[in-house]
């Protein structure tokens, strides 16, 4: 491909690539007639365009320089594509929102790896290597971006119509207490990336009840307009329409991390934000057609890593992506099973009690599975 056109239709090139690419590896090595790009994780992601860089490197010391890495860049571009608005005025406030949601979403995913690859021995967290972030659209930048190793021909997504398996399930919870037990030992993420992380999460969360809220009443008064009579109860006089706006209203309320932390005396953790099947990279079984063990390789996409309550990424990957009979059956085995993997992680940090209870835990779990069916 040329140089200098665009990847994908974002404002990324491959000359830019390529000058990022050799200050990074410290390398005078150029890129060479077979280099090649392709999209990946279409109709995976929503909040950016993800390639696979594929290097034909010239130069002397090419061996030494990695053979292909993944590049993800911020965009808004599927989202846009699929906001219905009435006025010019509707569409341009939900573009800017996206736009604010797109800037935090990657400052906060950049906050994130940065932490990652400073305490990668503390975490224990399995995320892909990221060699390069740049923020999103920095004065005088181009776009904001992310380069890391690239795990495409060991990994891949297991399909959500499958539902994840209980071994499956366990394996992502004893990376959780991997994660929180990192979070409850080592404050320093509270000092320096966890500000980050807090203040853009804040931002998006005051802009999310508001899409939500919008996008849900106009369904709202649609289903009113054509469907009321059906809704009606008590002789007429009440409509489950009204019933079901107000218990909307009730959860994007409730919906704060903080207020639950307050309500039910609970700690803040680092927080994936966004775990669901297309998050979790799984190794792939030799020789087969898409077929996954369960062997997490990496967890990906912290676009909305923050300080939040140890039960969120429960409730987004048990409401997401697993069967109800084996999300109602495994839920009290689950936690079960991750407090002891959390206290396990704990005593080998010399750590011998843990900040909360399974019960609380289970009640943080029910408090956050509302607005998981509102969104």
């Amino acid at each position: 491909m040329g140089k200098d056109l665009s990847i994908f239709g974002t404002t990324i090139t491959a000359s830019f690539l390529q000058r990022k690419l050799r200050t990074t590896f410290n390398t005078r090595c150029t890129f060479g007639p077979q280099f090649s790009i392709q999209q990946i994780g279409c109709k995976q992601g929503f909040l950016s365009v993800t390639v696979r860089l594929l290097f034909d490197w010239q130069g002397d010391d090419c061996a030494r320089l990695p053979t292909s890495l993944v590049l993800k860049i911020p965009s808004t571009e599927i989202l846009a594509k699929n906001i219905r608005c009435t006025t010019p005025e509707e569409t341009q406030e939900q573009h800017d929102r996206l736009a604010m949601i797109l800037k935090v979403g990657h400052a906060s995913e950049t906050a994130f790896y940065q932490l990652a690859r400073r305490d990668a021995h503390l975490m224990g967290v399995l995320v892909p290597m990221c060699y390069y972030a740049q923020h999103f659209r920095r004065s005088g930048s181009q776009s904001g971006l992310l380069l890391f190793d690239d795990l495409c021909d060991m990994g891949a997504v297991k399909p959500l119509y499958n539902g994840l398996s209980a071994r499956a399930l366990r394996a992502v919870f004893e990376q959780l207490a991997n994660l929180h037990a990192y979070s409850l030992t080592n404050w320093t993420w509270h000092i320096g990336a966890d500000k980050m992380l807090r203040s853009t999460f804040l931002e998006v969360q005051q802009a999310f009840p508001l899409i939500t809220r919008h996008r849900i009443y106009r369904t709202i008064a649609s289903l009113q307009q054509d469907f009321g009579n059906f809704f009606l109860v008590h002789n007429g006089e009440a409509s489950l329409l009204d019933e079901l706006a107000a218990a909307v209203e009730d959860q994007l309320a409730s919906h704060n991390g903080q207020l639950v932390h307050q309500q039910l005396g609970m700690v803040s953790v680092l927080t994936h934000g966004d775990l669901w099947t297309n998050n979790i990279l799984w190794r792939k079984v030799p020789d087969s057609d898409g077929e996954t063990f369960d062997e997490i390789i990496a967890l990906i996409d912290w676009q909305n890593a923050h300080a939040g309550n140890v039960a969120e990424d429960f409730v987004r990957l048990l409401g997401s992506s697993v069967d109800p009979e084996v999300r109602r059956g495994e839920l009290d085995h689950l936690l079960e099973y991750y407090h002891e993997c959390l206290l396990a992680k704990l005593r080998e940090r010399n750590v011998h009690g843990i900040p909360y209870t399974v019960e609380q835990i289970k009640h943080a779990y029910e408090r956050f599975f509302g607005q998981i069916c509102v969104e």
